[in-house]
């Protein structure tokens, strides 16, 4: 098999006003990944927005806006794997996080499985460490999500 012919194809929903975009060719589930992505969002008013990126830098599914998500996918998968360097080399154990505080904002970087990421943006007026609470439970949220509807979609077949 030449290797376009493994390259993943990208669709945009059809959905007007959806900002949620799928990778086919991946090694997660997308329709999974959306539904669970959209079953969390919104849900705690901290986070402004939320992305689901393979390891590898694409986009596999995001409910945010005025970002350029395909950048911000492969620059989580940066983040990631210079945090496995980075924590390997610091003898402190599996990388669980990449958090990065700027000006205006925050965002997390999430191993969801090892194939997938989540990137999480946070809202200027909190601390990091109220920041880092409402990513973790948006990741469990997400994480929980998924695995309810990969029971489902299992029990269907």
């Amino acid at each position: 098999m030449s290797d376009a012919a493994r390259l993943p194809r990208r669709r945009v929903s059809s959905a007007s006003g959806d900002m949620t975009r799928s990778t086919r060719g991946g090694q997660a589930d997308l329709s999974v990944v959306d539904d669970a992505l959209r079953s969390v969002s919104g849900k705690d008013a901290n986070i402004y927005g939320m992305l689901v990126a393979s390891a590898d830098g694409l986009v596999l599914a995001t409910d945010t806006r005025d970002i350029h998500v395909e950048t911000v996918a492969a620059m989580a998968a940066a983040a990631a794997s210079i945090a496995i360097q980075f924590t390997s080399q610091a003898d402190i154990g599996d990388s669980r996080a990449s958090i990065f505080e700027g000006a205006t904002g925050y965002v997390a970087v999430f191993p969801v499985e090892p194939s997938v990421l989540l990137v999480v943006f946070g809202q200027k007026d909190l601390t990091m460490g109220m920041f880092n609470i409402a990513a973790r439970n948006a990741l469990a949220a997400l994480q929980e999500a998924i695995r309810r509807r990969r029971m489902i979609k299992a029990r269907e077949i």
